[in-house]
């Protein structure tokens, strides 16, 4: 909901998809029909690329079914998107609000597994009015700390010749009741406006296996500066505690290609080993009409590298229709080690939506794919929300066996969820 009026023109990479995507490893090049046995009909290289291009990301069709949950009915829920359980069970979310003429952010709590919330303290809170404030992610630290990334931007209103944007972290040390500012992962002002737009956007908080905390967020402001106007990288900076600073900004996924536009971002990131990371994103497509889809990058460095250094982005999911999209894809990582990705797409509308154009105005329904295999094949499609008006989904593991799917429905002006069981076999 906070990017609603982000602006900048998305543009995405579709590919032909039907049922599960298979992310081979990239030194491996595309799979071959022989590769993949009897599961696989065809293997088709994705509509960005020739012959000529064989590092371009491919596509695997097969014969797993849909995940198949069952669902409970919709209801209200506290927050959207970055909803996290702690160790007595309960549930954390976040919203913003108008405040004071401002706008405030506020960690809400649920301890029956998301049926109802009350809020439990105010993050942070900014008086001048237009304020663009929110777009974050928790996360609970090994040593019980909470963290709340968030993006704290200045580019409406007054404001808008002379546009501020910075990444900003808050913690809580008793649960979410009180929290304090902690640090400024990145920020910058600019003397006055002009060209294409230089935001910060879309933060994501993951403590990595060897407990480091590092913060990945939109940049559209680090392309134009190395002479890519227009584009946007997914980056991450690691907090460093000696210095109480967020240092090492790496690229974590950009197009492969120079010449091929990056409008990458909104990733977020699950260890399925104790080196290797999965980041599935929101991306674009090459070719117009640049529709989105979901790719994804990996590194088995812990993020000091990725993999789209050394080879052009996997697509983890794209609409078979062409100029249909996917976005704003939610990664989690269950108990039992599947992995699943939520997101929102058009593909089951009559017409295509645009990329760039607002949320609040793009037709979606919230799907969901499942990996049992650390992200090496994905399951079919599932729906979740058919509202047509859906955003931001985001899904948390509330108890072993159950899941409890969230998004922002425009509709009902609300953010709203439903349970569904996460493994076929548990009772909603």
């Amino acid at each position: 909901l906070q990017r609603m009026y982000r602006n900048p023109i998305l543009r995405l990479t579709s590919s032909y998809i039907v049922g599960v995507t298979q992310l081979k490893p990239f030194s491996e090049g595309a799979p071959s029909q022989k590769e993949a046995g009897n599961e696989v009909n065809c293997v088709t290289p994705n509509k960005e690329g020739s012959q000529s291009h064989r590092y371009e990301s491919y596509v695997m069709q097969t014969g797993e079914r849909p995940a198949a949950y069952r669902q409970s009915k919709t209801f209200t829920v506290g927050g959207t998107r970055s909803i996290i359980r702690l160790p007595n069970g309960s549930l954390l979310a976040v919203y913003s609000r108008p405040n004071a003429g401002g706008t405030a952010i506020f960690c809400t709590h649920s301890s029956d597994r998301g049926r109802t919330w009350a809020d439990l303290g105010q993050i942070a809170q900014d008086a001048q009015p237009e304020t663009d404030m929110g777009d974050g992610a928790l996360v609970r630290s090994r040593t019980g700390d909470l963290f709340y990334a968030y993006r704290h931007n200045h580019y409406r209103g007054k404001q808008a010749t002379a546009p501020d944007y910075a990444i900003r972290v808050s913690v809580s040390r008793d649960n979410g009741s009180h929290w304090n500012a902690y640090s400024t992962v990145t920020s910058h002002t600019l003397p006055e406006k002009r060209g294409p737009s230089q935001g910060l956007w879309a933060p994501f908080l993951f403590e990595a296996p060897d407990g480091r905390l590092q913060c990945y967020y939109d940049d559209e402001k680090t392309p134009l500066d190395a002479g890519f106007p227009g584009h946007q990288w997914l980056m991450m900076r690691t907090w460093e505690p000696s210095t109480k600073t967020w240092e090492r900004p790496v690229v974590v996924s950009r197009a492969h290609d120079p010449k091929h536009l990056s409008r990458d971002g909104m990733g977020t990131v699950v260890a399925l080993s104790k080196n290797r990371l999965l980041c599935p994103l929101e991306s674009v497509e090459v070719m117009p009409p640049h529709a989105n889809l979901v790719r994804a990058v990996f590194s088995d460095d812990g993020g000091k590298t990725w993999s789209w250094q050394r080879g052009e982005r996997a697509v983890l999911y794209s609409p078979q229709k062409t100029d249909f999209m996917a976005l704003s894809p939610y990664l989690t990582r269950l108990s039992d080690g599947t992995v699943l990705c939520i997101f929102c797409t058009d593909e089951d509308r009559d017409l295509p939506n645009r990329s760039g154009t607002p949320p609040h105005l793009l037709t979606m329904d919230v799907k969901v794919v499942r990996s049992r295999d650390a992200a090496k094949t994905w399951s079919r499609s599932e729906t979740i929300s058919t509202s047509h008006r859906a955003y931001l989904p985001g899904i948390v593991e509330t108890r072993r066996g159950e899941l409890l799917a969230v998004w922002m429905d425009f509709v009902a002006g609300k953010t709203l969820g439903k349970y569904a069981d996460g493994d076929g076999t548990s009772p909603v």
